[in-house]
Order: C-alpha cells, then structure tokens, then sequence
C-alpha cells in the first residue's frame, strides 16, 4: 500500500475515532461488494451478501459485521427523524458541511454476512448523496484497527438492485438448508 493511501487512513481512523459520526468521518473507498443499501421513500434497506468485502487501493479487506449506515449529504439539505429500532440506535449529525441520518448500534450486534434489515424514518427531507456504513474487517487496517466508516464514490442504488441481492441472498440460504 503506497503511503500517501496509509497516511490518509490513518487519519481517518483518528478522526473516526477521536469524534462522533459526521460526514467528514467516512472515507471513500474504491469499492464495496456485496453491502447493498436502497433507499424507497422514507425507507432504508440494507443488505450484506455472503462474501462482503471493500477494496481500498490495492488491498481487498473482508467484511464481518455492519454495525452502522447513514444517508450522507453533501449540500445542507437532509433531514430526518426516526424511533430507536431494537439494537439499532437512530442517528443524525447535521452540523457543519454536510450531515448524515441513519442508524448505529454496538459492534457484535450488527448485520453479518447474509442478513438484511429495513429501517424506516418517521420523517426524511431533502437529498443524499451516498450511503455510508460503519464496518468491521477480519483484520487490521494500516495504523492499527479494524473498523471504518466507509462511503463509495457511487450513487445510492435504486430498489431493483436491493432486490436482484436479496433474491439472490435467499436463493443461496435456501439451498444451504436444503443440503
């Protein structure tokens, strides 16, 4: 891993660390693979495929857990409100450049791979730019640590792609059972 990408982690993982959620805290990685998010209305749907993974430079970390995902805004404008659902904490932080709205909760409580969950806002007003999550890795990162607050460089998905992953999330359960 080339040093300017080290450098830039581990700063992330101060800032992750040392302060709250806000948008600021969540980096851009080069790809995430099989964590899917979906946004219908006031709805947030979040699934984690089988083989979850994030690639950052030239380094693929595998995903155990994810244990948050926020709505991420980049112009001021979004806003929203929710009810605490089970384990999973609602969260915004709108101060500053940018903002987030979503839901946390406790690391080992969390989604792990093949498992999905809707959340649903009581309010949601004006746009996101991505989707951001909280994850952990079965290894450290540079710097030391194995969680992150990632975001990609992609839209957030339309619901048809929530729906192939979680169709294809169930196909693959079901045979498992089968067997």
């Amino acid at each position: 891993m080339n040093l300017k990408l080290s450098l830039s982690l581990g700063a992330a993982l101060l800032v992750g660390i040392s302060s709250a959620q806000s948008r600021s805290s969540f980096v851009v990685v080069d790809a995430i693979n099989y964590i899917i998010g979906s946004k219908a209305g006031n709805t947030l749907e979040v699934a984690v495929g089988l083989n979850p993974s994030v690639k950052i430079g030239a380094t693929t970390y595998q995903v155990t857990e994810v244990f948050g995902v926020w709505l991420l805004d980049d112009n001021d404008d979004l806003n929203g409100t929710a009810s605490d659902d089970g384990v999973w904490d609602f969260d915004k932080s709108i101060n500053g450049a940018g903002g987030i709205v979503g839901f946390k909760t406790n690391p080992n409580t969390g989604l792990t791979p093949g498992q999905s969950k809707t959340f649903t806002f009581s309010t949601l007003t004006g746009s996101e730019e991505a989707l951001g999550y909280h994850v952990r890795f079965n290894q450290n990162l540079p710097g030391g640590g194995n969680t992150l607050y990632i975001t990609s460089p992609n839209v957030v998905p339309e619901p048809a792609s929530i729906a192939a992953l979680s169709v294809g999330a169930l196909a693959l359960i079901r045979r498992r059972k089968n067997k």
